[in-house]
């Protein structure tokens, strides 16, 4: 009888045992995935919020709303952006011009005297500047005169950094990486280009506002593996003709296209290389005259050669 009772006591002992292992590792598990997915850095954890700080893990980004934020910040105010990439803690600040709106006579005479010479350092006193900074060690000034923050797309990897049109591309310094499928792009459709042997300007959409039209060749959309001539696809409202502008502003925003405007009142031009078969210009006209016509045309920058030909 005394044998039974030991069994039970033995049996209660083990079954305590393992809950109680049960429990921590139940525990020591939900730890480690929560250190998947939240940074370990001290200075991270001690935060209570991290909706301040862009946050980037295996490539993942979260956050990066701020991004913009920064980037169309007011730029007569100091500013800071805060990324966190794995384990890394870059800063990129950006330093007002000493040059304000209502500037003091001492400081106008000072600047006055030492700026404009065209050196980096009166770029920055009459521009402004960025600093970047890694793991609390700068890593070096840019002038907001040379220098501007911009993505761009390669292998669905999105990269920021800093973009100077009069310096080599590899002296140019990356900010943060991260893949383009966690980030807030969105894509509705793809366009096709086809060029013909005419140059002619056709109409194949009026909006009521504008008019939409190709010039010297024919477009398709491809809308969820559909194909579709674009002038059928906006007849019957498979695609919304503000989505085309849309898109292109999006895509230059990442860099997928690259973007230019004129002074003629504000038309803007994307340029489009898809592939070697597929490249084309959506010119989107905003003249003083009152033109707020969209056109799809061929490669390059078309809006002279658009003007010749509707004469």
């Amino acid at each position: 009888m005394k044998k039974k009772y030991l069994y039970i006591i033995l049996l209660i002992c083990i079954i305590v045992i393992i809950a109680i292992g049960y429990f921590f590792f139940k525990k020591s598990n939900k730890l480690q995935n929560t250190e998947n997915t939240i940074f370990t850095n001290a200075e991270i954890q001690e935060k209570s919020n991290l909706n301040d700080i862009v946050v980037i893990k295996n490539g993942r980004i979260e956050n990066e709303n701020l991004i913009d934020d920064f980037i169309n910040s007011d730029s007569s105010q100091n500013n800071k952006l805060e990324i966190i990439q794995d384990n890394d803690k870059i800063i990129v600040e950006s330093i007002k011009p000493e040059i304000s709106e209502n500037p003091s006579n001492d400081v106008m005479v000072n600047i006055t005297a030492n700026a404009g010479d065209g050196s980096v350092e009166s770029n920055k006193k009459i521009y402004g500047y960025y600093i970047l900074i890694v793991n609390g060690k700068q890593n070096g000034e840019y002038d907001k005169w040379q220098f501007s923050i911009k993505r761009s797309v390669s292998n669905n990897e999105v990269t920021l950094y800093f973009d100077a049109p009069l310096v080599e591309f590899t002296e140019i310094p990356t900010i943060c990486k991260y893949s383009l499928e966690s980030s807030n792009y969105k894509k509705k459709f793809d366009l096709k280009y086809n060029q013909r042997k005419d140059m002619g300007i056709y109409e194949i959409y009026d909006t009521g506002d504008f008019k939409i039209k190709t010039f010297g060749g024919n477009v398709n959309v491809i809308i969820d593996n559909n194909t579709y001539e674009l002038k059928t696809a906006l007849e019957n409202k498979i695609l919304n003709y503000n989505d085309i502008i849309e898109q292109a502003k999006i895509d230059a925003k990442y860099g997928i296209c690259s973007f230019d405007t004129y002074v003629d009142g504000g038309s803007s031009e994307y340029y489009y290389y898809v592939d070697i078969n597929n490249h084309y210009t959506i010119l989107k006209l905003n003249t003083l005259d009152g033109d707020k016509d969209l056109v799809i045309g061929f490669e390059g920058p078309i809006l002279d050669k658009y003007k010749e030909q509707s004469k």
